[in-house]
C-alpha cells in the first residue's frame, strides 16, 4: 500500500492511545492496598490453659492474642484479675505470678494491669502473644482450690474469663504382702500392710479387703462376710488409719474340705481399688488308706490314694496283726509283729489300687484285727483297723446322706459275702467341734445305735433312716460304725458331715417406705421364705440388720421416736421375734432428704435384696426467682419433686431488710400486700409433682428512698415454714456484654457465645440478639432455625426467661449446613440491642471460615498454576526464536493473558490466606501457591521489560533512519529540476517513506500491546522515551509535508 502524507498523520495518532492505555497493573495494584499500620485502641482474646491442676502440675498459662493481626494494641488498656474462690481441706493458698520486672509475686487477689506483667507496653502484629504463667501454691492440708480468672477492656467487658480448679490427689493406700504367697497345710495365715500415703487419716470402715476366691469350692477366710457377688468376700478394716501410718491385718484361711484353695485379694475405698495380690494355699502331704477283707478266697488288698498337693518318696505300708495263729499268704505272722512293705513313689492325684497281700488264714481265730499305716519321711498316715471274720461276711454302710425335705439320714447296709450276717447294727456318734453343732441330735440323742438286723449273703437292706435335729447349727458331724455281732467292722466306718438345709430370710416392708414431710416412721418384718429351715432351726443371735444411710448426710434412723442417737445395726433380740413388725424412725437433722438401705444377713452371709428407705422434706423449690430493678416485676415458679402442690394449702409471703414496700400481685392483676394463699395468686387447683406451677409476681410499691434492698419470698403450710429465698432489688439498671474465646470458626463448628451480665437481673424478652453477614451465609444461632441475618430476644434463642447479676448465658453459633456455600469467608456481625431503648450494648466482629471450600479451591488453583506455568514457557520460547513482529504480538498477547489469570489466580489466592485463621494454613498457602505464583508473575514481567526495551531500542534505530531520510528528501523537494514534476516527486518521497514508516507502526503496536498491561516505573520510562522518539518523527514528517506542500503551491 501507498502511505500518503495525509494518512501519515493518521497512523501517528496512536501516540494519543498508547499514552491512555499506560493504566493500572492489577499485580502491583495489590500493593497499593495495604492499611496504613499504627497504634489503635484493638482487641485481644484471652486463653487459659490447662484448667484441671494437680500436685505435678501447678501451672496454667494465659495467653493474650491480637483478634485484627494488623493491629497494635496498648496492653494498658486491659486488666487481669484472679481471684481464689473455694479452698477445701485448709486454707491460705496463693496464686504465684513472675512481674515485669521478674520479681516474684504470691497472692491471693490479682487485679492488675496487663502491663505488670509483660516488658513491653503493647502488643503488635509481630508479636506473637503475651503469655503469663500463674502458679497454685496450695495452704497447708488444703485438697481442693479454685480460681476465677478473667481479663477486662478499657470499657470494662470481658474478654475471657475462665475457672481453674486445683484437686490434690487422694491416693488409695497400697496393700502390700507381707507373707509368702503359697501356703501349705498348717500355714494358713496370710499377713497384709495397709499404707497410707496420704496426709489426711483414713475413717475406720470406709476401707474393705474385697476377697475373691478363684479355686477351691469351700475354702474362706475367717471372719470375713459374704457378698452378692458369688466366691466373694469382705473384711472390713475398722480401724483409723493415719496418714503416713502402715497398718498390719491378718487373715486366716479356712480350708474346710478343700485341698487347695486361690484367692484374689484388692483393697477397696469406694470405687477405687488397689492392685492385686494372690495368695495360694495347699494342703501339702495328704495320703489316703484303703484296707480290705473280701473276695473268694478272702484276701487282704490295700489302697493309697494321694489326695494332697505334693508328691511324696519312700512311702512304706506298715501293719501288725493282733491275734495269734493267723496265717497271710501262707506265712505265720507274729502276734504284734510289725510287718513293711516297700512302695516307693506317688505322685499326686495317683492312686495305687488293689495291691493284694494275700489269701488270709485265721486258724482257730474267730475273727482277727489287724492295724495298717503308711509310712513316709516326714510322718505318717492315721492309722486304720480291720476287723477280718472267719465267716464269709462282708459288710459296708453305703448311699449314707441328709434328706433335708424329710430331715432324716438315709443309709443301706450291703453284704458281698456269701454267708448271712446275723445281729447287725449301726452305731453313730456325734464328732463335731463347734458348740452349736455337738447339739445336734440322731434320733432324739448325740450317740447311739440302732436295733440289729440281718442281712443275706449278696445282699442289700435299705434305705433305712434316722431323723436328725440340727437345732441351730449349719452342720453337724458324726461318725458311723458297722457292728457284727457286737464287734466293730473297722473298715466299714464313714464319717461324714451334714449340712443342714440353707436359711433364707428376707425384709418386707409394711406400708410405704418412701416418706416424706413430717412422717418419719417406717415399718417392715422379717419373713423366712417357704423353701428355708423352719424358724426353729434359725439362731436370732445370728441374725443383724445394717442400716447405712447412703446420702453419707447427717440423717440417723433410731429406734424410738426422738431419740438423740442414731443406729447402724440390730441384733439378736433388738429384732424381736421373726416376723414381728419392726418399727423404725427417720431422724433427718436438719437433712432435705435422706436415703438408708436395709440389709438383712445370717452369719455374715446376706439374705434377700437389700430395702431401700427414702424420706424428703415436703420439696417445694422456687424457682426462677431473680434480682430485679426498678419498677420491673420479679417473678417465680414453684416445683414438688414429692407430692403434689395443693394450691389452697400455701401461703406465699414477702419480707424486706429496709424500708422498701414491696407487693405481691394478684391473679386479677392487682395489688395483693405482702401475703397471699397461693390460689389467690395463679389461681385453685394443684400442680403435678415435678410440673412447675405458674409465675408468682410481685413488684416495688414504694422505694421510701432505699436504693437497694433483700426481698424475701418465704412460702409456708399453716404456720410452718417449707422454704424461703431472698433476692435483689436495686433501682440500677443492667449491664450486659459479650464474652466470646477467640473470632473466629470453621466449617460447622460449634461457637459459644456467652453473654454475661454484670448489672442487675434482666428480663431477657427485652434483649435481643442480632446477626448478619455481608456473603448471604446462613447461620443458625441458639434454637432458632438458620437464616443469613437474625434478629431476636435472648429468650426466644435459649429458653431462659432471666439472667442474674454475675449471671451467664451461652448458646451456639453455627453455620446452617442444610444451605450451601462457596464463599470462603464470611464477616459475622453480632450485636446486643436493648429493645426498649433501642441502644446497642454490644457490638462485635467474627470470622467465619469455609475451610472444606478452600480445600478444594486450593486444590483447583495449584493445578491451574501448573498449567499457566506451562504456558507461558512455551510462548516466551515463540515470542524470543523469531523475529516476525506478527508472531512476537500474538506470543506477548498470549503471555498478557497468561499474567492476568495469574493476576486473579493471585487474587483468589489471597481470598483464601486472608480467610484462614490458622497460621500453618498461612504460612502453607503462601509456600505452595502464593509464592510461586508470584515467582511467575515476576518472571513475566522481567521478561515485557526485556521486550519493550529491545523494541525501543529498534523504535530508535528506526526513527534515526527516519529522520536521516526525511532530511534527505528536502533537497529532492527543492531542487529547481523541471524534469520531473513536483507531484511525481511528492510520490516517489511517499514510496521511500513507506517502508519505514509501516516498521515504525507494527513496532509501535507491538510495544502498545505490552506496554498497557503494565504500570511499572520501567514501562512508564519506555513509554515516556518511545512517546518522544514518535512526536520527533511525527514533527519531522510533517515539517517535510509543509515542505512539499508549499514547493506545490510554488509551482
Amino acid at each position: 500500500m501507498s502511505i500518503t502524507f495525509q494518512n501519515l498523520n493518521k497512523y501517528f495518532t496512536l501516540t494519543q492511545i498508547f499514552i491512555l492505555v499506560l493504566v493500572i497493573h492489577v499485580v502491583s495494584c495489590s500493593n497499593n492496598k495495604q492499611k496504613d499500620q499504627g497504634t489503635t485502641t484493638g482487641s485481644l482474646t484471652m486463653e487459659v490453659s490447662p484448667l484441671r491442676l494437680d500436685p505435678a502440675h501447678r501451672t496454667t498459662t494465659a495467653t493474650f492474642q491480637l483478634i485484627e493481626p494488623g493491629e497494635t494494641v496498648d496492653l494498658a488498656n486491659f486488666t487481669l484479675k484472679a481471684k481464689i474462690t473455694k479452698e477445701e481441706g485448709g486454707t491460705g493458698s496463693q496464686i504465684s505470678y513472675q512481674n515485669a520486672a521478674g520479681i516474684r509475686k504470691d497472692k491471693p487477689t490479682i487485679d492488675e494491669p496487663l502491663t505488670d506483667f509483660a516488658s513491653f507496653g503493647s502488643l503488635k502484629a509481630d508479636d506473637a502473644s503475651l503469655k503469663i504463667d500463674f502458679t497454685v501454691i496450695p495452704g497447708e492440708r488444703v485438697t481442693l482450690l479454685v480460681y476465677e480468672i478473667e481479663a477486662f477492656n478499657l470499657e470494662g467487658h470481658s474478654i475471657g474469663s475462665y475457672s481453674v480448679e486445683y484437686k490434690a490427689e487422694k491416693k488409695l493406700p497400697t496393700l502390700n504382702l507381707a507373707s509368702e504367697g503359697v501356703l501349705y497345710g498348717a500355714e494358713k495365715k496370710i499377713k497384709l500392710e495397709i499404707s497410707n500415703a496420704n496426709v489426711e487419716p483414713i475413717t475406720g470402715g470406709t476401707l474393705k479387703l474385697q476377697i475373691t476366691r478363684t479355686k477351691g469350692t469351700r475354702a474362706m477366710i475367717v471372719g470375713s462376710s459374704s457378698t452378692h457377688t458369688p466366691y466373694m468376700y469382705e473384711v472390713s478394716i475398722d480401724d483409723v488409719l493415719l496418714g503416713g501410718q502402715t497398718l498390719t491385718k491378718t487373715l486366716t484361711i479356712d480350708s474346710k474340705t478343700d485341698l487347695e484353695a486361690m484367692f484374689d485379694i484388692r483393697l477397696v475405698q469406694g470405687k477405687a481399688q488397689s492392685d492385686l495380690i494372690v495368695v495360694v494355699w495347699k494342703q501339702d502331704i495328704q495320703l489316703d488308706l484303703a484296707v480290705k477283707y473280701e473276695g473268694n478266697p478272702r484276701k487282704l488288698s490295700y489302697i493309697i490314694n494321694n489326695k494332697g498337693t505334693k508328691e511324696v518318696s519312700n512311702i512304706r505300708l506298715q501293719y501288725t496283726c493282733k491275734s495269734d495263729g493267723v496265717r497271710l499268704a501262707g506265712v505265720t505272722l507274729k502276734k504284734d509283729e510289725i510287718k513293711e512293705i516297700v512302695i516307693g513313689h506317688i505322685g499326686v492325684n495317683e492312686k495305687i489300687e488293689n495291691q493284694d497281700l494275700g489269701e488270709l488264714d485265721l486258724g482257730a481265730n474267730e475273727n482277727a484285727k489287724f492295724i495298717f499305716k503308711v509310712v513316709y519321711d516326714v510322718g505318717h498316715t492315721e492309722e486304720k483297723e480291720l476287723i477280718c471274720s472267719a465267716i464269709n461276711v462282708q459288710l459296708s454302710i453305703e448311699n449314707l446322706a441328709y434328706n433335708s425335705v424329710k430331715n432324716e439320714i438315709t443309709y443301706s447296709i450291703r453284704n458281698k459275702g456269701g454267708d448271712t450276717a446275723e445281729k447287725v447294727q449301726v452305731r453313730y456318734a456325734n464328732e463335731s467341734q463347734d458348740e452349736a453343732g455337738k447339739k445336734v441330735m440322731i434320733a432324739n440323742q448325740a450317740k447311739g445305735a440302732t436295733d440289729v438286723v440281718s442281712v443275706s449273703s449278696a445282699s442289700i437292706i435299705g434305705p433305712l433312716n434316722l431323723p436328725i435335729d440340727f437345732k441351730q447349727a449349719d452342720e453337724a458331724k458324726f461318725k458311723f460304725e458297722l457292728l457284727y455281732k457286737g464287734s466293730v467292722i473297722t473298715q466299714a466306718t464313714e464319717t461324714k458331715i451334714f449340712k443342714a438345709k440353707e436359711i433364707k430370710l428376707k425384709l418386707v416392708p409394711i406400708g410405704n417406705i418412701s416418706i416424706t414431710g413430717g412422717t418419719h416412721v417406717f415399718k417392715f418384718r422379717i419373713a423366712v421364705e417357704p423353701d428355708s429351715r423352719p424358724m426353729a432351726g434359725i439362731d436370732l443371735k445370728h441374725v443383724q440388720l445394717n442400716i447405712t444411710n447412703s446420702t453419707g448426710n447427717t440423717s440417723f434412723v433410731t429406734k424410738t421416736a426422738g431419740a438423740t442417737q442414731g443406729i447402724n445395726k440390730l441384733t439378736g433380740a433388738d429384732l424381736n421375734n421373726i416376723r414381728d413388725e419392726i418399727t423404725l424412725y427417720v431422724d433427718p437433722k436438719t437433712e432435705k432428704e435422706a436415703k438408708f438401705v436395709l440389709e438383712l444377713s445370717y452369719k455374715n452371709n446376706p439374705q434377700g435384696n437389700p430395702l431401700t428407705i427414702n424420706w424428703q422434706e415436703e420439696n417445694i423449690q422456687i424457682e426462677y426467682l431473680n434480682s430485679f430493678v426498678g419498677d420491673n416485676q420479679a417473678s417465680f415458679k414453684l416445683c414438688s419433686t414429692v407430692t403434689d402442690i395443693d394450691h389452697g394449702q400455701l401461703t406465699v409471703e414477702l419480707s424486706s431488710n429496709n424500708k422498701a414496700k414491696f407487693s405481691l400481685i394478684k391473679e386479677d392483676k392487682h395489688d395483693g400486700g405482702t401475703s397471699l394463699t397461693l390460689d389467690q395468686l395463679i389461681g385453685a387447683g394443684k400442680t403435678p409433682i415435678n410440673h412447675k406451677t405458674y409465675p408468682t409476681y410481685f413488684k416495688l410499691l414504694d422505694s421510701q428512698g432505699e436504693v437497694s434492698a433483700q426481698v424475701t419470698v418465704h412460702l409456708k403450710r399453716g404456720a410452718k415454714e417449707l422454704v424461703s429465698k431472698t433476692v435483689d432489688w436495686k433501682v440500677s439498671r443492667n449491664s450486659l456484654g459479650i464474652v466470646i474465646a477467640g473470632d473466629s470458626f470453621a466449617d460447622e463448628e460449634l461457637f459459644k457465645i456467652n453473654i454475661k451480665n454484670k448489672g442487675s437481673i434482666v428480663n431477657l424478652d427485652k434483649i435481643k440478639f442480632k446477626l448478619t453477614n455481608d456473603q448471604g451465609v446462613a447461620f443458625r444461632v441458639g434454637k432458632l432455625p438458620g437464616s443469613t441475618a437474625i434478629t431476636a430476644t435472648l429468650e426466644n434463642i435459649t429458653g431462659q426467661v432471666e439472667l442474674v447479676e454475675e449471671g451467664t448465658i451461652q448458646f451456639d453459633l453455627q453455620r446452617d449446613a442444610a444451605i450451601a456455600t462457596k464463599v470462603y469467608g464470611v464477616d459475622l456481625i453480632i450485636e446486643l440491642l436493648d429493645d426498649e431503648t433501642g441502644k446497642t450494648l454490644e457490638k462485635l466482629r467474627l470470622e467465619w471460615i469455609n475451610q472444606a471450600e478452600i480445600d478444594i479451591k486450593l486444590n483447583l488453583l495449584l493445578k491451574d498454576l501448573k498449567t499457566l506455568k506451562k504456558t507461558f514457557e512455551n510462548n516466551l520460547q515463540a515470542a524470543t526464536e523469531t523475529n516476525q513482529y506478527d508472531i512476537k504480538v500474538k506470543a506477548v498477547e498470549n503471555i498478557i493473558t497468561i499474567n492476568e489469570k495469574l493476576d486473579q489466580l493471585t487474587l483468589e489466592s489471597s481470598k483464601i490466606y486472608l480467610s484462614v485463621a490458622s497460621k500453618e494454613k498461612k504460612k502453607a498457602i503462601k509456600q505452595i501457591l502464593i509464592k510461586p505464583t508470584q515467582k511467575l508473575i515476576q518472571e513475566i514481567e522481567e521478561k515485557t521489560i526485556d521486550f519493550l526495551e529491545t523494541g525501543r531500542s529498534e523504535l530508535q534505530r528506526l526513527s534515526k533512519e527516519l529522520k536521516n531520510n526525511v532530511d534527505g528528501f528536502y533537497s529532492t523537494i527543492r531542487a529547481k529540476d523541471n524534469r520531473v514534476p513536483i507531484g511525481q516527486r511528492k510520490e516517489l518521497v511517499g514510496q521511500a517513506l513507506s517502508n519505514k514508516i509501516a516498521k515504525i507502526d507494527s513496532l509501535y503496536s507491538y510495544m502498545v500491546t505490552i506496554a498497557s498491561k503494565y504500570n511499572m516505573d520501567k514501562t512508564k520510562g519506555i513509554a515516556e522515551e518511545v512517546e518522544k522518539i514518535v512526536k520527533e518523527a511525527k514533527e519531522k514528517v510533517s515539517e517535510l509535508g509543509k515542505a512539499i506542500d508549499e514547493a506545490v503551491s510554488s509551482q
